[in-house]
């Protein structure tokens, strides 16, 4: 997905949308009990259903008393396009085009993420998955620093260049959709790094001597290569949301891992070396030129605004960029076709009950994720 092309255009997430609902249906054939495990959903999966039935029920047409009550916003939008007032029925959503692309996204992702739960009750799988994770980001990282260096920064692999092209970065079309990826492949191969320290330091405990070329020390060299690169990669996108993200996430990572003094130390060292592959001055120009205040908190309360006209049901899933001109009161020299926050993008496509479904799904994958890094953790 990352490597191809972003993934924001057509030929390149249909077929990763086939694969990913191809990947979910077969997850659901009895494989499970050959392996030694009992056939299980995973967790949220009712919410996932509840919330691509609520995007189903957008597209639905009402008559348009109905609509008025159910989202006013969304009936605005419709009696502005009308040449008298709203006679015929509209669906709460819109831009029904965009919201069953959307319906499309929800469904697949949701039977990947079936797919990737089943998967991952494996030991072996869980560890496929980390390395691939953190080598398809090393791959992409040494692909985007050539590309920025060359000739054509703004040209994928050398071969297609996206008409916004602007913020090209790496595989990506937007820097910041790069550092996204950085942000969840960081603290894995700073975790990776974090177990190889410590088999290098039971081997020094053991011996009380320690040679290069020995399989532990190799290893762990490896992996800060690894690390060092992303982190490279990460400061030359500029991205502000991702270098503070991913910071944040080193330090939770530094203080609850075992020698957490040690590990904080090396991660330390290795932001420090980063800075010698980097120059940070246009990083530190952006947090000093284009703050929240500046260019995100006025977006922000655009989308409150249009938040306000629909507060139940929303204006339909994926199609706040039908509506934003209407509302736009910033950067109008551009079209703004997202509210650049997701939960406020949620709560604007979907309203306070596509909001709390979503909470309360958080509310149960992100304790069963620290649970199982307990467990994987103890060595269950």
């Amino acid at each position: 997905g990352p490597l191809a092309l972003g993934s924001v255009h057509e030929p390149a997430f249909i077929p990763l949308l086939a694969v990913s609902a191809t990947a979910g249906l077969l997850s659901v054939v009895p494989t499970a009990r050959e392996r030694g495990l009992r056939a299980a959903l995973p967790p949220g999966a009712r919410l996932a259903v509840a919330w691509a039935l609520l995007i189903a029920l957008q597209l639905l047409p009402l008559p348009p008393r109905l609509l008025a009550i159910v989202s006013p916003g969304s009936y605005a939008f419709h009696d502005r396009l009308a040449l008298t007032h709203v006679a015929d029925w509209h669906p709460i959503s819109v831009d029904p085009a965009m919201t069953l692309r959307g319906l499309a996204f929800v469904v697949a992702f949701s039977l990947l993420y079936a797919a990737a739960w089943q998967a991952g009750r494996h030991a072996g799988w869980r560890r496929r998955a980390f390395w691939a994770v953190c080598g398809t980001a090393f791959a992409m990282t040494v692909a985007a620093l050539i590309q920025a260096a060359s000739s054509r920064p703004s040209t994928i692999y050398g071969l297609w260049r996206p008409i916004c092209d602007w913020a090209v970065f790496g595989p990506y079309v937007n820097h910041n959709h790069f550092a996204n990826y950085l942000v969840m492949a960081i603290p894995l191969t700073a975790a990776l790094l974090a177990e190889g320290l410590r088999r290098v330091a039971d081997g020094w405990r053991v011996r009380h001597w320690l040679v290069f070329g020995d399989p532990p020390a190799t290893n762990a060299l490896i992996r800060t290569v690894l690390l060092l690169t992303l982190l490279v990669g990460l400061f030359a996108t500029g991205s502000r949301g991702g270098v503070g993200a991913s910071l944040l996430a080193l330090a939770v990572l530094a203080f609850t891992l075992e020698r957490s003094r040690r590990v904080a130390l090396i991660l330390a060292l290795l932001l420090a070396l980063t800075f010698f592959f980097i120059d940070p001055v246009p990083l530190l120009d952006s947090l000093k030129t284009r703050g929240l205040a500046y260019d995100r908190l006025p977006l922000w309360l655009d989308a409150l605004r249009v938040a306000r006209e629909a507060p139940l049901w929303g204006v339909g899933f994926n199609a706040y960029g039908a509506l934003s001109p209407y509302y736009q009161s910033a950067f109008r020299e551009t079209w703004t076709p997202q509210a650049h926050n997701d939960y406020l993008q949620v709560l604007v496509d979907t309203g306070l009950v596509g909001l709390a479904l979503v909470a309360r799904l958080l509310a149960i994958v992100a304790p069963a994720a620290f649970a199982a890094a307990r467990r994987s953790a103890r060595g269950a």
